[in-house]
């Protein structure tokens, strides 16, 4: 996701929130705020229908093994983890970690 969509997803869940906690209906919300309805509805179901993002898990540390090149175990939901050394491709590493979460997300 590039930084401009992050940006309009983080604006339009704010947005979405804040009329949740207003307590005004939708239009009323909307129109006090000079926010189009047509873009509120579509926001909404889109966000609604979204895939939760990663959630906060805690990471535990271990003791490193002599040797070991300071690699990093990584421990998941459900026990599953994912193991990775000095000098790895973070992006490679997100990229496994996200698919390893939504089908643990799928199964559920």
């Amino acid at each position: 996701m590039n930084n401009s969509s992050r940006a309009a997803r983080e604006k339009w869940s704010r947005i979405i929130e804040e009329q949740r906690a207003s307590g005004l209906t939708v239009a009323r919300f909307c129109e006090e705020r000079r926010i189009p309805a047509s873009s509120f509805f579509p926001w909404r179901k889109r966000l609604k229908d979204a895939p939760a993002g990663p959630a906060f898990v805690e990471a535990k540390v271990r003791g490193v093994a002599d040797g070991d090149g300071g690699g990093v175990t990584i421990e998941l939901a459900g026990g599953r983890r994912v193991m990775a050394s000095r000098g790895f491709d973070r992006d490679l590493l997100l990229e496994v970690i996200e698919a390893l979460e939504s089908a643990a997300g799928a199964r559920a």
